[in-house]
């Protein structure tokens, strides 16, 4: 019994680490700001930060969904 309880919790607990390190990049990814003399525009409407991010924030969400709602055998 003790075995198959550790493995379930182990088994979330990976998820939850996976979704709380891709929401800790994607919000790294968007809050950066490439170097250089660049104008407003191209640093506010980044594609890293209208579609990279995003995407990864929503990945790590559902990770964490995930790790809520999976069942052990």
């Amino acid at each position: 019994m003790k075995h198959s309880l550790l493995n379930y919790l182990n088994l979330n607990i990976k998820w939850l680490l996976a979704g709380i390190f891709l929401l800790i990049l994607g919000y790294i990814i968007l809050a950066w700001t490439p170097s250089g003399n660049k104008s407003y525009e191209e640093t506010v409407f980044a594609w890293h930060k209208l579609t990279l991010a995003p995407i990864i924030l929503l990945t790590g969400y559902v990770c964490m969904g995930v790790s809520i709602m999976i069942k052990g055998k």
